[in-house]
């Protein structure tokens, strides 16, 4: 299926990657703790978040939605977005148009 997306996918990886730093405890998609996490260097954290929201997004074309911590990331394929919802409340929109 995959996801289709009209701005540069760069941007889109820093707009996501943003996002994903918003919700409490996402490294533990990495089966990390706290200690471990912040360990690591800063351009080592951004290349696992980056990692991450790029993963997501090739998931993301094949699953409706997946897990990340305590929040549920969707794509909406209609709207040409992604949204982060954590509970009954979205919290992060990130546009693929």
């Amino acid at each position: 299926m995959g996801i289709l997306f009209g701005r540069d996918y760069r941007e889109i990886l820093d707009d996501f990657s943003l996002a994903l730093q918003g919700i409490e405890r996402f490294y533990e998609a990495f089966d990390m703790t706290d200690e471990e996490w912040s360990e690591l260097g800063e351009s080592e954290q951004k290349a696992c978040v980056r990692t991450l929201a790029d993963d997501l997004i090739y998931g993301l074309g094949t699953e409706p939605s997946l897990s990340v911590a305590d929040s549920m990331v969707r794509h909406d394929a209609k709207r040409h977005l992604i949204r982060i919802d954590q509970g009954d409340a979205v919290t992060r929109i990130i546009h693929l148009m």
